[in-house]
């Protein structure tokens, strides 16, 4: 058995993209969300230990401003500047952006920060651990927020270009003595670069084959699920055990009786499906993020209240609307298929039949009256 490398080149390990997927995209938002607050913790975190070591440890005192001669101070104005941006990031990470605008938020976030670790470098007239910060701001931005490589690369670049020759013009001016920059530093610099670039094309191809390994389980449980007749919540039975063929299977969403909350829950969920209902791309990450859940308490919720997960729910409402559509002679089968989510038709076809226990041809030849 041969395998074949994630990435053929280095131009489609730059340029590699599957957020086509919009279901992934959601996906990769509450990863920005989760790493923009844990970006803000470790912000603050790390920055108020760096201060109390300086203090504690090595007998430094605190000041807000520099002063010229006295190396032995921890000043103040750098630091609040980064615990003042990490506070943001926390305050973002709970606010309803798209995935491009955590993704520059974070970009202006790493960039500020780097500069306020220089600026305090040049005022201190000590640039030898520079490069070391900014190693720990890279780290920090590849672990956290899910870049596309080339996003890392241009990221990683600004950083570099910062170093030098961006240390240069902040000693101009901030008026103090031109600093030079280690050759080493920028070595280390870029090789660092370069290795994070690659880190983050293992990382973000391996979160888009989790996703893939995810979602077909998901297809499998909910396929076994509905053939073997395991959906048992809230008296929900299967189609070939009600005597009412298509109609039984068709009543299994619009009959169940829920407590008031969860009963506009289930409408604000059936409504987002329903206007998504002909787009492939739409799944239970997307579906999450609509309804404002979590995809885990989106689970919870539906399992609670009627007993399917979030993947069979959608499942079911694409085939109660290609029922529809061949009741109304709207196209041919793989016409419907399109229209009601999937790509396949063959595929189509033999969940339509675990379904309904009737091919779809023979179902729209038929015309099986049923109840929505």
């Amino acid at each position: 058995m041969s395998i074949q490398p994630a990435f053929p080149n280095l131009a489609g390990t730059l340029f590699a993209s599957f957020e086509k997927n919009t279901d992934f995209r959601m996906l990769l938002l509450r990863h920005c969300k989760n790493g923009m607050y844990i970006s803000g913790l470790l912000g603050i975190g790390v920055t108020l230990l760096y201060i109390f070591i300086y203090i504690v440890f090595f007998n430094h005192s605190v000041s807000w401003l520099y002063v010229p001669g006295e190396s032995e101070r921890v000043v103040l104005l750098d630091k609040i500047l980064i615990i003042s941006l990490s506070a943001v990031c926390i305050f973002l990470s709970g606010q309803r952006w798209t995935l491009e605008s955590y993704r520059i938020a974070f970009f202006i976030f790493c960039i500020a920060c780097a500069a306020a670790i220089l600026a305090d470098d040049v005022m201190n007239q000590n640039v030898a651990f520079s490069s070391g910060y900014l190693t720990i701001l890279l780290l920090v931005a590849v672990s956290c927020i899910p870049y596309q490589p080339i996003q890392t690369f241009f990221l990683c670049l600004f950083t570099i270009l910062l170093m030098n020759p961006g240390t240069y013009y902040l000693s101009v001016f901030l008026g103090m003595p031109v600093q030079d920059i280690e050759i080493t530093q920028m070595v280390h610099l870029s090789i660092i670069g370069f290795l994070l670039v690659g880190i983050s094309a293992f990382l973000y191809h391996s979160r888009y084959v989790m996703y893939e390994a995810r979602k077909k389980a998901d297809e499998i449980w909910d396929d076994d699920s509905v053939h073997n007749g395991i959906l048992t919540g809230h008296n929900v039975t299967h189609p070939s055990n009600s005597g009412n063929g298509a109609a039984g299977m068709n009543q299994w969403v619009s009959d169940i009786e829920l407590p008031s909350v969860d009963d506009i829950l289930l409408g604000k969920i059936k409504e987002t499906i329903e206007k998504h209902i002909g787009d492939s791309n739409f799944g239970v990450e997307w579906l999450a993020h609509e309804v404002a859940l979590s995809p885990r308490q989106l689970q919870r919720r539906l399992k609670s209240a009627v007993g399917l997960s979030a993947g069979n729910l959608i499942r079911i409402m694409r085939l109660q609307r290609a029922t529809q559509m061949l009741q109304q002679n709207a196209g041919n089968i793989s016409e419907i298929a399109y229209k009601v989510g999937f790509n396949d038709p063959v595929y189509f076809s033999k969940i339509f039949k675990k379904m309904y226990d009737v091919n779809p041809s023979e179902y729209s030849k038929n015309k099986i009256e049923i109840t929505l």
